[in-house]
């Protein structure tokens, strides 16, 4: 999809009519936000404008700009496929191949924190700002937002969403203890076994598990993230799993929301 002289076209472009992203960027035949059903599915390539090149087990498998560009464009040829979110430099090569026609274009902004780095949440809009989004015509701009309660330019927190208050930050009161009862969503990670597995291994293997989360080297690296340890039986979990399911059953029937 992407031959040599095809890419070579785009090289020339680049270097002798920059111009002529503006242009393409103007003469961009643009669509709905949603589809009629209500969905929208963006392909996400504005990764190694952080440094973040990997995928899978391949460390370096976006560093190739070349080889990106192809994928996104068998990608973007996908009729299931509504657009992407990508950098100004992606972008920008998108519109010089004529690939963006009828698709969805989210420009992404700060992505200057590199990972790693002593700047890394001192992320500033090195790619698009606003006016940018504006002027090059696109659907809608993305801007990251970090938090490090360490860090004394983040924001302060407003609640917590458990319904108790981590240990790590006891100052900081649950959404129910700030006037929204009832208000409770988390994260939550469990081990499950394929169905008709016998009770006995299951049982078994459940007390294996507990044992190792209450070691004390285990229990440290979990709970350091502000994570808590439950270690609870399989009869227990299972009442957690049936009450999160009628939960968020709930909340995706009142809401509307709609899968691919």
């Amino acid at each position: 999809m992407l031959d040599d002289a095809r890419f070579r076209s785009l090289i020339d472009a680049r270097a002798r009519h920059p111009e002529r992203i503006a242009e393409l960027a103007r003469a961009r035949r643009r669509r709905p936000m949603l589809r009629e059903e209500g969905t929208l599915f963006l392909v996400a390539a504005d990764h190694p404008a952080r440094g973040v090149l990997k995928a899978g087990d391949r460390p370096l498998a976006m560093a190739d700009r070349r080889s990106l560009l192809e994928r996104v464009l068998v990608a973007l040829a996908d009729p299931g496929v509504d657009g992407l979110l990508g950098s100004p430099d992606v972008v920008e090569d998108l519109l010089l191949l004529d690939a963006l026609h009828d698709r969805i274009v989210i420009g992404s902004m700060n992505r200057g924190g590199l990972p790693g780095s002593a700047w890394e949440l001192d992320d500033r809009f090195t790619a698009y700002d606003a006016e940018a989004v504006e002027s090059m015509g696109l659907d809608g701009g993305k801007m990251l937002i970090r938090f490090d309660y360490s860090d004394p330019g983040t924001i302060a927190t407003i609640a917590i969403t458990s319904a108790t208050r981590f240990a790590q930050l006891p100052d900081i009161p649950t959404f129910a203890e700030s006037g929204l009862p009832g208000f409770e969503s988390y994260n939550w990670q469990g081990i499950v076994a394929p169905a008709g597995t016998p009770a006995a291994d299951v049982e078994r293997f459940q007390q294996a598990v507990a044992a190792a989360l209450r070691q004390p080297e285990v229990s440290r690296s979990i709970t350091a993230d502000g994570s808590t340890i439950v270690g609870s039986t399989p009869s227990v979990f299972r009442k957690a799993l049936d009450a999160e399911r009628i939960k968020w059953t709930r909340v995706i029937e009142r809401a509307g929301l709609r899968g691919l």
